[in-house]
């Protein structure tokens, strides 16, 4: 995960020019919305500013970094889920014995979602379908209190959220908690809140499951092995002007536009600190290069 910096203004003037009467249509429908609200009672407006999101984010996912293709392949990830938030049921062993404490309901059942966030822009993300249908779907763990009723995103702190959410700055930068080693995300603070909101982020998406998502890890070694070998042409260069040519891949490798850009990035400041790791985990790429993706 990165961050997608934009302000809140910028993002309403996106929308806006996508869609003049986007804010107007949305407030109508929440307005109108019953007591306790179906997922059907929600009219699908996010569809409209879409390509607002694709854009922001360069066309990948927000939780795995994955390449999206076309505006088919992308789901409009609601953050807090509109109509309930399920309970996590089955809670890794591993994060329990972390200290992750999850509050919701003890028998199981749902939770009312947030009603009023449906529509909200800092309620959105693009994401893969395999991270937002088949592992999140309407999950949303938290450690603190439930807050539904809030209409502003930007003011839930004290629900203290166990995922992270990485558009704007309503949130912490998922780089200052989640980083890489070699071509597994692993949490970048060694205690605490941070920690297990970490923890918590890659197991439920299984970001480092090297069988679940197996075309995550084939592609991050393909993007760090090719990184490796600029690196390299960087440090071997006998021109200047080689040198330069192969820092400007360098730079387009570790950009925010590249898929898996937090690995990408955690693997150029290990081949400055540890050159002799780094070549031998780019040598245990070609390893993951070869396995099928299915």
């Amino acid at each position: 995960m990165i961050r997608y910096p934009i302000t809140r203004a910028k993002l309403d003037a996106e929308i806006t020019a996508k869609s003049a009467t986007w804010f107007a249509d949305t407030a109508a429908v929440v307005a109108s919305l019953p007591a306790t609200p179906a997922s059907s009672d929600f009219k699908p407006l996010w569809s409209k500013v879409k390509e607002v999101y694709i854009e922001l984010q360069h066309s990948k996912c927000c939780f795995c970094e994955k390449p999206l293709e076309g505006n088919i392949e992308q789901d409009v990830e609601h953050f807090r889920p509109k109509a309930e938030v399920r309970s996590w049921k089955k809670i890794p062993a591993e994060l329990v014995a972390e200290g992750v404490v999850v509050n919701q309901p003890a028998d199981g059942s749902a939770e009312d979602g947030y009603t009023q966030l449906p529509y909200h822009p800092f309620n959105y993300a693009m994401s893969c379908k395999t991270c937002n249908s088949t592992f999140k779907g309407n999950l949303f763990p938290i450690e603190g209190t439930r807050d539904s009723a809030n209409s502003d995103s930007a003011a839930m702190d004290g629900e203290k959220p166990l995922l992270i959410y990485p558009l704007g700055s309503i949130d912490a930068d998922p780089e200052s908690l989640i980083e890489f080693d070699a071509l597994s995300p692993v949490p970048k603070k060694a205690t605490g809140y941070g920690r297990r909101r970490a923890l918590v982020t890659i197991s439920l998406f299984r970001l480092d499951d090297a069988k679940k998502r197996k075309s995550l890890f084939k592609a991050r070694a393909t993007l760090v092995r090719l990184l490796y070998a600029e690196l390299e042409g960087v440090a071997n260069a006998s021109t200047a002007a080689k040198k330069a040519k192969h820092q400007k891949v360098v730079d387009l490798l570790v950009s925010p536009e590249t898929p898996f850009s937090n690995c990408l990035r955690s693997f150029a400041r290990l081949y400055g600190s540890d050159p002799v790791r780094a070549e031998a985990i780019a040598d245990e790429c070609i390893k993951f290069m070869k396995t099928k993706s299915g």
